[in-house]
């Protein structure tokens, strides 16, 4: 007889998490969920930095500058491409591909378990 036990739950809440999650994620009923999966992606990767100090020189100062300036003109054209919504080839999809491979691995397991399960209560018991 096959047994429901916490194991068998866990594995398919976990399943059905990642199935959500990969709906999500593609964007699969709302286009903007996967523009928003990526835009926390890049948000969270940007959120962990380093920071360290040199001593201040005008070369330091002209290039800290020139970096600044560099990155106010790629955040002026990312926004511009976000108004008239250009769509990126590649956003997100290796992040949905590792999604989508977890949950196919975790429903291998759901499987496998089901399956030895039953192999198990074909056998006959040594208790008998």
């Amino acid at each position: 007889m096959i047994q429901n036990t916490l194991y068998h739950s866990a594995l398919r809440v976990i399943s059905v998490t990642f199935a959500l999650i990969l709906v999500f994620d593609s964007g699969m009923i709302y286009p903007i969920t996967k523009e928003l999966s990526h835009n926390a992606t890049s948000y969270l990767a940007s959120a962990v930095s380093v920071s360290v100090g040199v001593k201040a020189t005008e070369m330091n100062q002209l290039t800290a500058r020139i970096t600044e300036l560099e990155n106010e003109l790629a955040v002026a054209q990312e926004e511009r491409e976000i108004a008239v919504n250009l769509n990126k080839s590649g956003v997100g999809d290796r992040s949905t591909l590792y999604i989508a491979i977890t949950l196919a691995l975790l429903l291998i397991l759901i499987i496998l378990n089901y399956l030895m399960d039953y192999w198990r209560s074909r056998q006959p018991s040594l208790a008998s």
